[in-house]
């Protein structure tokens, strides 16, 4: 579960896998059965992060969306230096609860770290963020973090895969762009394949990259690849 606090002052949280079978949101501050609605997802994930020096304390609750009524809760006391693994932990907790059939492959790549740097991780979870406001000021400030982590990391994928996606984006909202951007944007792509060929994002930024292209039948497969992982 990403946890980053924006410029201006958002704490944000979320996760995502890429089957679409389980997606978890966490804010702060917000109606979480509007939000399930919005995202058409069966639960919300709510919280609030509290620092007290090198220790964070978050305390969690898992609502159904339907009638908000509590499925879960916990509350977490980590160092700071630990917020990767902590992650790990919640995301493997709230999948037990939404999906207690996991198969041995899900609940591995439930475990795995995308990233060993908390740095790097960080950038990318505020590029994130700035993504989702679909604006040319927010997308370059996106695109930005999420250079900022590959340099942080230059081994992490999904950073590369939504790095494509900025560059797609321009391309899709008809911002000024030439051949140059939509090359970056299928290099970026293609690289975060590179370092994890199993990851869906990946799959689908090429997929987006090349449609931004108009390459019709590669972004088909591309896209068909994304959906099945």
């Amino acid at each position: 579960m990403p946890f980053a606090q924006t410029d201006d002052g958002t704490r944000i949280a979320y996760e995502t896998h890429g089957s679409g079978s389980l997606k978890i949101i966490l804010l702060h501050g917000i109606d979480p059965q509007q939000v399930g609605r919005d995202l058409k997802v069966d639960a919300v994930l709510t919280g609030s992060i509290a620092q007290h020096g090198d220790e964070l304390v978050l305390s969690t609750e898992l609502v159904k969306v339907d009638d908000g009524s509590h499925l879960w809760g916990r509350q977490y006391v980590r160092r700071k230096a630990d917020l990767l693994a902590l992650q790990q932990e919640m995301a493997a907790e709230v999948s037990q609860r939404l999906q207690p059939n996991l198969t041995g492959e899900q609940k591995q790549k439930l475990s795995r770290l995308p990233t060993q740097s908390p740095e790097a991780y960080q950038l990318y979870v505020k590029g994130h963020y700035f993504l989702d406001r679909w604006s040319t000021e927010s997308r370059k400030k996106a695109m930005t973090y999420f250079q900022q982590a590959i340099t942080t990391d230059p081994s992490y994928a999904p950073a590369y895969a939504e790095l494509a996606n900025s560059y797609s984006m321009g391309a899709f909202f008809e911002e000024p762009h030439g051949p140059e951007v939509r090359t970056r944007g299928i290099a970026a792509a293609k690289k975060a394949l590179e370092l994890d060929d199993t990851l869906a994002e990946a799959h689908s930024a090429l997929g987006l990259a090349l449609l931004a292209d108009l390459q019709w039948t590669d972004s088909e497969r591309e896209l068909k690849e994304a959906t099945s992982l």
